[in-house]
């Protein structure tokens, strides 16, 4: 065969992208792997560790705070929420106790769900199947099913919900002491 007569690899396809990624590797480790990786995590969490307090002594905060921020900030901010629904000491001046604490249950939830991912709901004939082909650059995966039917409502619902209890924190965050 000459080069002008070369055929083009037809792509593989897999069902899902694990399968992709983990075909053809097969590896047995060394009976002294465990202990070697053991020790050394154990040395790098030891090493990690005063790299924090350094970045907690410099600026204040470790710098893996900065990293996730919304879930640092919500784990945070929700036991101090449910401390002030709880004492119920006060509220704004344009609402009642009740409405004040449904609120504040808002706030709360929003918080609590901002991270839980909802499921897509897809057709029963979907085809969840992927595409990988090898090129220069590496590899592309190509999903196989149409994706405009997959029904996103529930998600959007979620994140309008979410949405709705955020904007009720800021709205009330001069409001929210003790």
């Amino acid at each position: 065969m000459t080069k002008e007569q070369e055929v083009a690899p037809t792509p593989v396809i897999y069902d899902s992208f694990t399968d992709a990624m983990m075909s053809g590797m097969a590896y047995k480790s060394k009976w002294w792997e465990p202990a070697y990786y053991s020790c050394s995590r154990g040395y790098t969490d030891l090493k990690y560790w005063f790299k924090k307090v350094y970045q907690r002594w410099t600026t204040g905060f470790a710098h893996e705070e900065a990293w996730n921020f919304c879930h640092w900030h919500s784990t945070v901010v929700v036991p101090r929420l449910k401390h002030l629904r709880k004492q119920n000491m006060g509220h704004p001046a344009d609402l009642t106790d009740e409405e004040w604490v449904e609120i504040i249950g808002h706030m709360i939830w929003s918080f609590e769900n901002h991270d839980v991912s909802i499921d897509s709901e897809y057709p029963d004939d979907y085809d969840h199947r992927q595409e990988v082909t090898q090129t220069e650059m590496g590899v592309k995966i190509r999903m196989l099913g149409d994706a405009s039917t997959i029904d996103r409502s529930k998600n959007v619902a979620h994140h309008e919900r979410v949405q709705e209890g955020l904007d009720l924190f800021a709205k009330y965050y001069q409001n929210l002491w003790d």
